[in-house]
């Protein structure tokens, strides 16, 4: 019995100490799986139909982050957007054809680590600030007062944040969270959510928009549960439209009904 007892506590205390060490990993090392850049080398030459022009805007201490700026004809406006945590504008580049299509310029951008853009990530408001004067920075390029702001799963964050501080049209956003922190608990129920270092609460910057906000999310979405979309309809004071889908998971993108709720959207805003 005593050969038992002392193995049940072996076993006890050694999953204490991988629990101790996973926490540890998570907290020390978020940057490894909250964000999945791919680096472009400085010579990229970046291969669109239609017009465009690469921009360099600077946010601090010499930190340059790489842009592409999409111009359409006799454009309606603009739109800034918001790329998920994967890949570079290499890639998130090709959405411009939609906007494009329907008469609005189009503007992306790659986070710090990201494609050409210098820097690393390293605190929530390496994402946050950076927005603020990226948003800065191309409304004054563009000489637009008031674009449309669009995100897409960590950058729906991101896209929330920056309506809540500066004058925007409208707020699209695509996969969007409550909460990073929300995210983390519902991919890791057995950890605490305060173990984030990175927190966006796309929740709390709801409150301080004062414009339409429209979200585009799939029901089969297993990354962010759409919950945290319904629960951001909730919000009182908002003013949200919530487009879901049957059969559509995390990447919103290229799907029919979808283009056709933006589309329709985008031909109603003022």
């Amino acid at each position: 019995m005593k050969k038992i007892i002392k193995l049940f506590m072996w076993i006890l205390s050694a999953g204490a100490i991988l629990y101790v060490f996973a926490l540890g990993y998570i907290y020390f090392d978020q940057e490894r799986f909250l964000f999945h850049p791919v680096k472009l080398n400085e010579d990229y030459i970046y291969q669109f139909d239609g017009e465009f022009e690469e921009v360099e805007i600077p946010v601090a201490n010499d930190i340059y982050l790489n842009g592409l700026w999409f111009r359409a004809e006799n454009s309606k406006g603009l739109v800034i957007f918001f790329h998920g945590n994967a890949g570079a504008i290499d890639k998130w580049g090709q959405y411009s054809t939609f906007y494009l299509q329907n008469g609005y310029d189009f503007f992306v951008y790659d986070y710090r680590g990201y494609g050409k853009s210098e820097g690393e990530i390293e605190n929530t408001n390496h994402l946050l600030i950076d927005a603020l004067v990226v948003y800065d920075s191309i409304t004054d390029v563009t000489n637009v007062s008031n674009p449309i702001i669009s995100g897409y799963s960590l950058g729906s964050g991101i896209a929330s944040y920056v309506a809540s501080e500066r004058d925007v049209k409208a707020l699209m956003l695509f996969a969007p969270y409550y909460s990073l922190r929300k995210t983390a608990i519902d991919a890791m129920p057995f950890f605490p959510g305060n173990i984030m270092r990175y927190n966006i609460e796309t929740a709390n910057y709801m409150r301080e928009i004062n414009c339409p906000v429209y979200i585009f999310h799939g029901l089969n979405d297993r990354l962010i549960l759409p919950d945290q979309s319904l629960q951001l309809t909730e919000i009182p004071g908002t003013r949200v439209k919530r487009f879901t889908y049957n059969d559509v998971a995390h990447d919103v993108f290229g799907n029919s009904l979808v283009e056709k709720d933006v589309q329709s959207v985008l031909s109603n805003i003022d």
